[in-house]
């Protein structure tokens, strides 16, 4: 006992002569670094804390930006997880969309499509990192604000060039796509001439919107042959061929369904369809919007019709026509030439001569028309041009 108390008591007398000879205390060290310097794929001196802090929602609306994303038609829209083969999945899955991203974009080619992507075995809907880059770059810019080649699905119009700055980025899929399209649309025909479709979904799939944006000449539409088209407002107006689709895709919202990063205008409001107008009564734009009765520019060709309204009616019309004549199913395919099976390889449609290539013209402007989404809105002018001529076709005998 008196061995283990004169231990512990030798003990606390060095302690306490340690303590005796602690110096002075020395200068405060620098504040914990938040800085992550040069890891790989990241910006060099990129500062985490810009973005993962506390206060996030008022540094980058990041959560907000992210439940409108849930309500966009890119997530909901269309199924990622069966169009994840390589034709598909660059537009249809991030992965696939940030393969051609970090490749530069380059121009369709047949006939892989898109030649720097590939199938995608673990695929996720486009989301955040498909169009911003964040780490990389510093900041939740856009990845390229690039001009865009489109695919031209006409026959004797090259791919055209079109730059709408911060839209630019959307056209890279809201374009035609080669794949699945062939023929492409005739633009002339010879007396003897044949366009010969074998499949049903004779189309160019279905985001055309940058070519109806374009317009007149451009290789959207099929412009009949002795007719004029020219172009609406939307296609010189500063706003939006500075910045394209976000002026008023991405409006300031009226509510929380639609503007923002939901890319929404027409949204539900009770039994109706209300619209975010915000992007039409921008600056040297529109003072006032009604969606369905403004008929601006269009009234001659739609009769001082509404032209949204216009074009949703007498695309209906254009329909009716083509079915009845054998063309079109009820359910939106090409038939064949009996009329009442799809359009294959072992039973194709076919159009002959330039009376014929006026009637493929015809089918051709109703998916365009329909598959733009826009009901005219995009480019009221040509749109209606185009409808109306076709249906003056297809009311021939």
């Amino acid at each position: 006992m008196t061995q283990r108390f004169l231990a512990l008591s030798t003990v606390a007398v060095v302690l306490m002569a340690l303590s005796a000879c602690r110096g002075p205390e020395g200068p405060q060290g620098p504040s914990g670094e938040s800085t992550v310097v040069n890891l790989e794929g990241f910006a060099p001196g990129i500062n985490c804390g810009n973005c993962h802090n506390p206060d996030i929602d008022t540094t980058y609306y990041v959560w907000a930006v992210k439940y409108q994303w849930a309500q966009a038609g890119h997530v909901t829209g269309g199924t990622f997880d069966d169009r994840n083969t390589a034709p598909c999945s660059g537009c249809h899955t991030s992965e696939g969309f940030v393969q051609r991203a970090k490749a530069g974009f380059p121009p369709q080619s047949l006939p892989a499509v898109w030649s720097v992507v590939t199938n995608q075995y673990r695929p996720s809907p486009v989301g955040c990192f498909a169009c911003h880059s964040p780490h990389s770059k510093g900041d939740f810019s856009r990845r390229t604000e690039a001009s865009v080649v489109l695919w031209s699905p006409m026959e004797g119009i090259s791919d055209q060039t079109i730059n709408l700055g911060k839209g630019n980025i959307c056209l890279n899929c809201h374009q035609p796509r080669s794949s699945g399209f062939t023929p492409k649309m005739k633009t002339t025909a010879g007396a003897t001439d044949t366009l010969k479709i074998t499949t049903n979904r004779w189309y160019p799939h279905y985001g055309v919107q940058g070519l109806m944006f374009l317009g007149a000449g451009k290789g959207g539409g099929f412009e009949f042959p002795g007719k004029a088209y020219v172009n609406s407002p939307h296609s010189t107006q500063s706003g939006i061929t500075q910045s394209g689709c976000p002026t008023c895709h991405m409006a300031q919202p009226v509510s929380g369904g639609n503007g923002g990063h939901t890319n929404v205008i027409g949204y539900p409001s009770g039994t109706t369809t209300a619209y975010n107008t915000n992007g039409c009564r921008q600056s040297g734009c529109h003072a006032t919007m009604n969606v369905d009765t403004y008929v601006g520019t269009s009234g001659t060709l739609t009769g001082g019709m509404g032209a949204h309204k216009y074009v949703h009616e007498y695309l209906d019309t254009l329909a009716t026509l083509l079915q009845a004549k054998g063309i079109l199913s009820s359910s939106g395919l090409v038939q064949a030439n009996n009329g009442t099976s799809s359009a294959s390889s072992s039973s194709p449609r076919t159009f002959v001569g330039p009376a014929g290539l006026r009637k493929a013209g015809a089918l051709y402007n109703y998916f365009f028309i329909e598959h733009d989404k826009s009901g005219g809105i995009h480019n009221p002018q040509y749109a209606i041009q185009l409808l109306n001529d076709s249906i003056e076709e297809m009311r021939k005998p």
